[in-house]
């Protein structure tokens, strides 16, 4: 597992896969979708733009669809 090189304003576990972890930059703007069993990050890395900041992270128990809310500064 590679380290964070951030801190981390949310985290929302996968309601049917449960290694599944996404974890939410509250600097970088970033979400991250981990594999803890394997302890690898997984192929799916979203990026959002550098001034929003991740307030919270939430699957769908009914989809597994993650749902994201951002903050941007100035908008």
């Amino acid at each position: 597992m590679t380290p964070l090189n951030d801190d981390f304003q949310a985290l929302a576990w996968h309601p049917w896969k449960p290694s599944y972890l996404a974890i939410g930059g509250a600097i970088s703007g970033t979400i991250s979708l981990w594999n803890v069993n394997k302890h690898t990050e997984g192929p799916e890395y979203v990026m959002l733009d550098s001034s929003a900041l991740v307030c919270s992270l939430e699957w769908s128990p009914v989809t597994g669809e993650l749902v994201a809310t951002v903050w941007v500064s100035g908008q």
